[in-house]
């Protein structure tokens, strides 16, 4: 078991690597709606979101050794993780929400949720490897 201190450090550095990767993937989320539909605009984006995400918190993050095994269901995760928030930001938009305010209110929900299933998916240090 890990010690309090040492979650924290990782916590944080998952916060930093995931602050780093959502204003990365929101700018050019922005950016699509000039000549994309929402839905389509955060799909791009997720997705473009997800890669980064995986080598950034397996290597920098959760200290792990990356295999296709755990890409794979890292991709699944965040598959059913994107599906998730696109129904909530349709929800929003069709109740009056505008896209790039819903998109936040996305975010804040889906941080928490993805650091619990990419820590159980890519898991820490090298007593995980495949």
């Amino acid at each position: 078991m890990k010690a309090p201190k040492t979650d924290l450090f990782a916590f944080a550095k998952f916060l930093g690597v995931g602050g780093a990767n959502t204003i990365a993937t929101l700018a050019l989320y922005q950016g699509l709606l000039f000549v994309l539909p929402p839905i389509a605009s955060y799909l791009v984006s997720y997705g473009t979101g997800v890669v980064i995400s995986y080598f950034a918190n397996s290597r920098f993050v959760f200290g792990a050794a990356g295999t296709r095994r755990k890409f794979a269901g890292f991709a699944v995760f965040q598959i059913v993780s994107a599906t998730s928030g696109a129904l909530f930001l349709a929800f929003l938009t069709r109740n009056g929400v505008s896209p790039r305010v819903g998109v936040l209110a996305v975010i804040v929900v889906l941080t928490p949720i993805n650091f619990i299933g990419s820590k159980l998916i890519l898991g820490t240090g090298d007593n995980n490897q495949e």
